[in-house]
This record gives structure tokens, C-alpha cells and sequence, in this order.
């Protein structure tokens, strides 16, 4: 039988065994249609590598970037990746009120899919862990370049050097490709040699992480990059307006304050100490509470987690629900939360310059402050300490940091 049977096809792994399996079982009944039926928004920026736009068999999805409207013929979106439209309003406090927040928050969408990093703002981090992705890599100045197999008639690759050797570079007396390669090395690093300075231009046409011989340069066209972005904003908008239509339906002023207020999980009330142990039992300071670190007395429940792997993370929650929740490159940087006395929040993002002493500035007193630090540089967590300092956000001993 198929349970029995270790080499049956539902045995083995794959993203969706449960779509496989029912795929195989209706194999004779099942009839294909076009993506337009399931079009997915994190696929569509992969497939704007300029190689794939003109291809016939990416057409099915990539000839709705020209379309005027874009992605006028598209049925079905399919919202993939970790923002979902229903976040603009679940988490209201992140975006402002009407049009702007809309416009923030379908930049924030765009910029939350890996494939937005790679062709339309090539992101040296995402090239680094990916190249060289189908015969490209980053160059110089941030622009994507072919690599020129040509240009390596007589040699191979050193997986231990990252880098090809004994090259037949077309000089004159053929046998230079070891003094080549340390003028690029030095050239690639600002440093002075014999070779490396007198390589001239030459040497700007090697990537200095694995000397990758750098051929024309690729672009993404600005139409079809332009046209990924109103396909996200559209859709999103369309989104926004059904939401606040059904809104209008059901006679409420905040439909997603609603279902929080319905669904959100209810902090359970702690029962009031014994006159006899109340010394005892609220105790000032940093302790062990139900496996949490807690900062007693307890008010309410707020975390932040930052994490390098398997993806940089940024995350927030407060009383059980998501305040800013960034994966990928929107994760890098310096993120915080901070929660009002009164229960609001005020957000930061990708903070840079003066950013967090303006907004920490703007905090009321008393405020839990939440700092999130993901891939920064050791001067900028000395930059964020000082600014703490300066405006009164303690870090009290044993209190958690998330830092990454």
C-alpha cells in the first residue's frame, strides 16, 4: 500500500505534500490554467532577472507588467510573503492614517520580497548569498554584470581560493595570469603593487570577493520594474478599498479593532496578594516569572527577538500580538517599539543619523522602550547606548537585549 511502500511518490518531501499527493490522486481529472488564476507577488519580482522578461516560457506571468493598467488581466492574487494586506489594519499603530499609510505600507510590502533586493536595488548582503545566480554576480558600484566565461580560455576553478586561476588573460607573452591576479587583489582592495598599478581600468572589472571576470553590464528595464511595483500597489489598493467598504457594510469605525478586541488573547487576572505575603509577592526589579524575564510589578507582557538565521529578523509583540514584525534586508538596522503608559505605541524603523534621539526624544515618560539591532556595526550599537543615555532609557541589569 502506499503507507507501506517507502518508495511511493507520497513519501517523498516537498513543499506541499498534501497539493502533490491530492495533484497524483486527480491526475487524470485535473486541467492547467494559467497563473493568472493564482498569481503570487513575491514570484513575480524573481522573475524580472532581465534574462527571463523576454523569454516565452516567463510571458505567462511577466507579460502583465506592460499591461495598462499593470496587472489589469490578473483574477487572483495570491498575497504571498509574511506582510499580508490585513496587516495594515490588524497593525495600525505601524502605518498613519489613510493615503500615506497606504503608500508606507505598500513600499514596506515591496521591500519585505527577496527578489526586489536582487534585481530592482541590488543589495551587495542578498548578491553575496546568492551569486553567481545564473551566470551573474554584483560588480562594482552596485551594478549587475555577466560574467565573461571567454576571458578563462586555459584555466579552472580553486573552490579553496574562490577564484579562477591560471588564466590566459590575451597578453602578449601568455604567461602573466598569477602577477594578474595579485594586481587585482590589490587593486580590489586599495593597495599598492607593480601589477596593481599599473592595471589601470582593468581592474575595476573584477569583483573583489571571488575575481569573477566581469563581462557587459544588466538592467533591469525600468518598465518592467515600474510595472512589478503597481502590480503590488493595485492589488493592494483594491484590497484597502474592499476592507473599507465591508467596514461601511457593518456599520463599524474600526472592523480590525473589533476582531481584536474578540480575538485577541485575554491576559488572565492575577489574584490579589495575601495581606500577610504582600511584601513578598510583588518584589521591584528583574526576575524569573514562568520561564520569562519580567521587570516586576507586571503590567503587561512585551517582547522583541532579533535574529541573524536562517533570516535576519526584527520582531515585536505586546500583550500577545504582533507591534512590527520585519524579515529579510528590512530586518537590518535598528528598529524599536515603544509602549506608552496609556497603551499606544510609536514605531521606528531602519533608524539612521538623529532618527532614534528624535523619536526617543518624543516618548512620555514612562514608556517601555523595545530596541531591536540587526546586522549593525559595533559603533552603531555604541551610537544607540549613547543615545539611550542621553534620554533616559535605562537598561536595567538582566534585562534581555535583542540584538543580532
Amino acid at each position: 500500500s502506499e503507507v507501506l511502500d517507502r518508495k511511493h511518490p507520497s513519501h517523498v518531501r516537498g513543499n506541499g505534500p498534501e497539493q502533490d499527493y491530492l495533484s497524483r490522486y486527480w491526475a487524470n481529472k485535473w486541467t492547467h490554467i494559467g497563473c493568472e488564476y493564482n498569481y503570487q507577488l513575491h514570484q513575480m519580482y524573481f522573475s524580472l532577472n532581465p534574462d527571463y522578461l523576454n523569454e516565452a516560457s516567463y510571458l505567462d506571468r511577466n507579460r502583465f507588467f506592460y499591461e495598462q493598467p499593470a496587472g489589469s488581466g490578473i483574477r487572483v492574487i495570491h498575497y504571498s510573503g509574511h506582510l499580508k494586506p490585513w496587516s495594515r489594519f490588524l497593525s495600525a499603530s505601524q502605518w498613519a492614517p489613510g493615503a500615506d499609510g497606504d503608500a508606507a505600507f505598500a513600499k514596506e510590502v515591496v521591500e519585505s520580497f527577496p527578489g526586489y533586493w536582487v534585481w530592482v536595488q541590488p543589495d551587495p548582503q542578498t548578491w553575496a548569498n546568492k551569486q553567481p545566480l545564473h551566470g551573474l554576480v554584483l560588480g562594482p558600484n552596485g551594478v549587475i554584470r555577466r560574467i565573461d566565461y571567454s576571458r578563462w580560455q586555459d584555466g579552472g576553478y580553486d573552490a579553496g581560493a574562490s577564484r579562477w586561476t591560471d588564466a590566459d588573460l590575451g597578453e602578449e607573452d601568455g604567461d602573466g595570469g598569477a602577477e594578474w591576479r595579485e594586481g587585482v587583489r590589490d587593486a580590489a582592495m586599495g593597495e599598492d603593487s607593480a601589477v596593481g598599478g599599473a592595471m589601470g581600468d582593468h581592474a575595476s572589472g573584477y569583483d573583489a570577493s571571488s575575481y569573477w571576470p566581469l563581462g557587459e553590464e544588466v538592467h533591469v528595464p525600468e518598465a518592467a520594474s515600474q510595472g512589478a511595483r503597481s502590480i503590488v500597489e493595485n492589488s493592494l489598493a483594491q484590497w484597502n478599498e474592499v476592507y473599507r467598504e465591508l467596514q461601511a457594510e457593518f456599520g463599524m469605525e474600526d472592523l480590525a479593532k473589533v476582531l481584536h478586541e474578540a480575538y485577541s488573547p485575554q491576559s488572565p487576572a492575577l489574584p490579589e496578594p495575601e495581606a500577610s505575603k504582600e511584601a513578598d509577592a510583588v518584589k521591584p526589579g528583574w526576575g524569573s516569572s514562568g520561564g520569562w524575564r519580567v521587570d516586576a510589578p507586571v503590567l503587561r507582557r512585551a517582547s522583541v527577538l532579533a535574529g541573524c538565521t536562517p533570516e535576519l529578523t526584527a520582531s515585536f509583540s505586546v500583550q500577545g500580538e504582533s507591534a512590527l514584525d520585519l524579515r529579510g534586508v528590512a530586518a537590518a538596522g535598528v528598529h524599536g517599539v515603544g509602549v506608552v503608559p496609556n497603551g499606544d505605541r510609536s514605531t521606528l524603523t531602519k533608524a539612521v543619523g538623529d532618527d532614534l534621539e528624535t523619536w526617543a526624544a518624543g516618548l512620555p515618560e514612562g514608556t517601555l522602550v523595545l530596541l531591536a539591532l540587526a546586522d549593525v556595526a559595533p559603533e552603531v550599537l555604541a551610537a544607540v547606548s549613547a543615545a539611550c543615555a542621553k534620554h533616559g532609557i535605562a537598561v536595567a541589569e538582566g534585562a534581555p537585549l535583542a540584538a543580532a
